[in-house]
């Protein structure tokens, strides 16, 4: 997801998550989550960190199916639930010529009262993650323990440091909306064909190797048989 794209899609969601309250987190795989943000229709927000396609946008799902798909959540997420549940959004902005994406949120405590926080979504390659910044943007926690200034716990938060040229390559075209009503809508539609070939992919492939396995398994019986008898000689 290139910055322009990235853009448009903040442009898009943020006035429907704006005021909205953060709810459960859907962990779908070690890169792919999904939030729920109390939206009408099934409407979730889905953050992926898959390093060849960062991504994030709003997809309709049943409840049914993301807790079927859920795999045990990582600390991370278990913290994000502890500390953003019910945390009120105050504002979504991407930070300027980076992939980076900032969550306000404003939490009650029971102990402290109101606490500020900024979720933060790296879309960055290689380098994507996940963070929670307390009110001065220092890192609570983040889902991976990336290296690098600005990127570790405890330090304040800032972008990854890349090489020009890998910048250069984040900027592009608008991804097309194909006359879908949303651009998250389009999105969605694409990667879930792209998922559906990689599960297709996945699956011929089983399918080769257990008849390749299988066909191994009968040369080795045809070629004991055939020793079998030449050792016994033909049967009377």
């Amino acid at each position: 997801m290139n910055e322009i794209t990235l853009q448009a899609i903040i442009s898009e969601i943020a006035p429907q998550l704006t005021g909205q309250k953060f709810g459960r987190v859907f962990s779908l795989s070690k890169v792919n989550f999904a939030i729920d943000f109390r939206l009408n229709e099934g409407n979730y927000l889905f953050i992926s960190l898959e390093p060849f396609a960062p991504r994030i946008y709003l997809f309709k799902r049943k409840l049914r199916d993301l807790e079927k798909q859920s795999i045990n959540p990582h600390p991370f997420v278990s913290l994000l639930r502890k500390r953003l549940s019910n945390a009120i959004v105050q504002s979504i902005s991407k930070d300027e010529n980076e992939r980076i994406v900032r969550f306000k949120l404003q939490a009650d405590d029971e102990i402290e009262g109101l606490k500020n926080y900024t979720f933060v979504v790296q879309l960055t390659g290689r380098s994507a993650n996940l963070f929670l910044l307390d009110e001065n943007d220092f890192i609570i926690d983040s889902r991976r323990e990336n290296q690098g200034v600005g990127q570790t716990i405890a330090t304040k938060f800032s972008s990854p440091v890349r090489e020009k040229e890998i910048r250069s390559k984040e900027f592009g075209e608008l991804f097309p909306n194909n006359n879908f009503p949303a651009l998250s809508e389009a999105l969605d539609d694409y990667y879930q064909k792209i998922e559906a070939e990689k599960l297709f992919e996945s699956r011929a492939k089983s399918a080769q190797a257990k008849i390749r396995q299988e066909i191994t398994k009968r040369e080795k019986l045809q070629k004991k048989l055939l020793q079998d008898l030449e050792n016994h000689g033909e049967a009377e």
